[in-house]
């Protein structure tokens, strides 16, 4: 919100507190209330002042788009179709439908173009460290210019992809689990981390409930921003002996049943240049002409030499059982849409320039101008079964098709997995730490509610301003029910309600300067309800503000004389009323304690309540203090229990009001207190994560 707003509403609450004197300080402005005046203006200016000043930055743009592309921000339901103009904020998750191709730069200056029916969740970025983005299906091709400070890291299901400055292709199959990695320019890192069973960790979902989401529901690590810098711990994973480094022309995958991803090999040169040149991962039209890989005649020899480069894995491939590497034959063909790798058959030539197999017809070839490959005829490389024959064909044409369909299937199993009883589930970790069984609460979309009891005890001071004469008032022990549901609406953003609620019973008063009283017993009720806006800093710091309504006891004072055995004694007599007050509260809150199961946090507030006027009692505008220590241990991803121990300090003016007359008629008397009111409570809740 702009400051001439800022100041027209400062200016319009101050005129109107003016104006409503009379009512709230009681026809009379003391010092007291002008400090008290200021007050309510300071809360309310930071409150409005939040709204403006944490609101999410945006961290990438657009650059290029054609077709359809939509995009669902934190805390919305609805995704929005993406304009040449639009901008992202982290969290945001991007997703491309068919023919459809989406360039965006981000502010550190790294570019990723997605392909069709991909999908893309800015996790981090960072235009010092650099950016996290977790790849959920699809395809996408990122650049970065060479920074010692900056990297780029790619999350998927089965990989963790880092690079500080490099060209490359990622294609992830959500189908069966496996990232594809091709290298144009520099290095990339690849790790592939499997995720034990049974394990309390922090997860985040991403259900196909989602608006913009036509995938299954999966998992992804999500590291706790206030225990490690996660850009850090990218570096410890990828420079672990089991990450692979890819070079140009080089392909690795994961595979599902290794424990590490593949020795990069060489695809075929000739789509390798092809797929160079298609940095905008266009699509192969049908027209396209099919072509296979282009060797002149004096390159091609029988078997490859015994002896080959150092750094790179024998053509044919090699698999260590005592290690799990594996490389497959050099020289086959990426599918960009699948990932799927096709090695060249055991019967292939070898290019001797080149040092890869030459695959043959019968193993498919490359589109022309795309790079992208076709397979044989009357067959399709399906992302889940591999391949299959195509059903429009007719029986009398499927029969040898079949027997090449298994054939092919055979050649590619190190690449797919069609097993289903086979298949693992695997996670992209940042770090092997286990991180704290947080449950829901932090997830944008849920909400986190709690219901308990917390036994009470009141101390209620009264001080006559005249004679300074003091009573107080102690309450009996009673339970107030508690209520508290926030929502969690984006990544920063919440709201919710607070309610408590219960009755209370004063014992007989003393007042300190004589023992003789008329006390009054009565019960009477008590309640508070807050409705607040609440600001997650980060996980562990929050800010909670907004308007409540709270209801409390307040003491009608009468002092009379009676004569007792020739001797005046002055005897006092109070009744007690209830009072409704608005207020308007901030509360601070952070997690001091936060490992496995349990969660320690505190919490501070202050509240301004306003003043109010009945008939026999006036109660002036007055602050209350209040603190909370919530001790929450999780038995379960849903289910919590905590112990509360609550303490609030209330400080007001009151005034009793007496007339002379019958029927509240002649004149009125009028005697002021300072009130003071202090509470102290511990409680049990019961909590779930919706």
């Amino acid at each position: 919100m702009p400051l001439p707003k800022f100041t027209f509403l400062i200016a319009t609450i101050d005129e109107f507190l003016i104006k409503s004197g009379g009512i709230l300080f009681h026809d009379h402005i003391s010092t007291r209330d002008i400090c008290m005046r200021i007050m309510i203006k300071l809360s309310l200016l930071m409150f409005f002042f939040s709204l403006n000043t944490f609101a999410a930055p945006y961290v990438a743009k657009v650059i290029y788009l054609r077709g359809k592309s939509t995009c669902l921000s934190p805390g919305e339901k609805k995704a929005r179709k993406i304009k040449s103009s639009d901008k992202f904020v982290e969290d945001d998750s991007i997703l491309t439908y068919d023919k459809s191709i989406l360039k965006i730069r981000f502010f550190d200056k790294s570019v990723t173009t997605l392909g069709s029916r991909s999908k893309l969740v800015i996790k981090k970025s960072n235009p010092d460290k650099g950016s996290i983005l977790g790849l959920l299906k699809g395809k996408i091709r990122s650049s970065m210019k060479t920074d010692k400070k900056k990297r780029l890291f790619i999350k998927t299901r089965s990989a963790a992809i880092g690079v500080r400055g490099t060209d490359f292709q990622t294609i992830y199959n959500h189908k069966i689990f496996a990232t594809s990695l091709i290298t144009f320019n520099g290095q990339v890192a690849m790790a592939k981390i499997r995720q034990k069973r049974g394990t309390h960790q922090q997860r985040k979902k991403i259900s196909s409930s989602n608006p913009n989401s036509n995938v299954d529901t999966i998992t992804i690590k999500l590291a706790a921003t206030n225990e490690f810098d996660e850009f850090s711990e990218f570096d410890k994973l990828l420079d672990q002996e089991k990450a692979v480094k890819v070079n140009p022309g080089r392909f690795s995958t994961t595979v599902a049943s290794l424990e590490r991803a593949t020795v990069p090999v060489k695809i075929s040169p000739t789509q390798y240049k092809l797929l160079k040149e298609n940095k905008n991962l266009k699509e192969s039209k049908k027209s396209e002409e099919i072509i296979k890989e282009k060797i002149e005649t004096e390159q091609i020899i029988e078997e490859p030499p015994e002896t080959v480069l150092a750094d790179e894995p024998p053509p044919e491939g090699f698999f260590n059982e005592k290690t799990q590497e594996f490389a497959p034959r050099a020289g086959g063909y990426l599918d960009p849409e699948t990932g799927i790798y096709v090695p060249p058959e055991k019967t292939a030539k070898f290019d001797k320039l080149n040092k890869v197999y030459i695959p043959s017809e019968k193993m498919g070839g490359i589109t022309s101008k795309t790079g992208n490959y076709a397979a044989p005829e009357g067959l399709e490389l399906n992302a889940k079964n591999g391949f299959i024959v195509d059903k429009k064909l007719p029986t009398t044409e499927k029969s040898e098709l079949l027997a090449m369909q298994t054939n092919l299937n055979k050649h590619i199993k190190t690449s797919i997995e069609t097993d289903t009883t086979k298949k693992e589930t695997v996670d992209v970790v940042v770090a092997k730490i286990k991180t704290p069984m947080r449950g829901k609460r932090y997830r944008i979309g849920s909400v986190h509610a709690s219901v308990g009891l917390i036994p009470l005890t009141e101390k209620l001071n009264y001080k006559n301003k005249q004679n300074a004469q003091e009573f107080e008032f102690d309450s009996e022990t009673s339970p107030d029910i508690l209520i508290n549901v926030n929502w969690r609406i984006s990544k920063t953003w919440g709201t919710g309600v607070e309610i408590q609620g219960g009755s209370i019973e004063y014992n007989d008063y003393r007042d300190k300067y004589n023992e003789y009283n008329s006390p009054h017993q009565q019960e009477n009720d008590r309640s508070k309800f807050f409705l607040y806006g609440l600001y997650f800093h980060t996980p562990s710091l929050y800010l909670k503000a907004g308007p409540g309504t709270m209801k409390r006891s307040y003491a009608k004072i009468d002092q009379y004389t009676v004569t007792a055995t020739g001797t005046d004694l002055l005897v006092s007599s109070a009744y007690f009323e209830d009072m409704e007050s608005p207020f308007f509260q901030i509360k601070f809150g952070a997690v001091f304690y936060d490992k496995q199961s349990l969660n320690i946090t505190g919490e501070l507030g202050s509240a301004v309540i306003f003043g109010k006027k009945q008939l026999h009692l006036e109660v002036g505008t007055g602050l209350e203090l209040n603190a909370n220590i919530n001790a929450l241990w999780r038995f379960s991803r849903k289910w919590s229990l905590s112990g509360l121990l609550h303490i609030a300090h209330e400080q007001r003016k009151a005034t009793s009001v007496w007339y002379s007359g019958p029927d509240n008629s002649g004149y009125a008397t009028r005697t002021e207190y300072e009130t003071k009111r202090n509470n102290l409570g511990i409680g049990l809740t019961i909590n779930c994560d919706i």
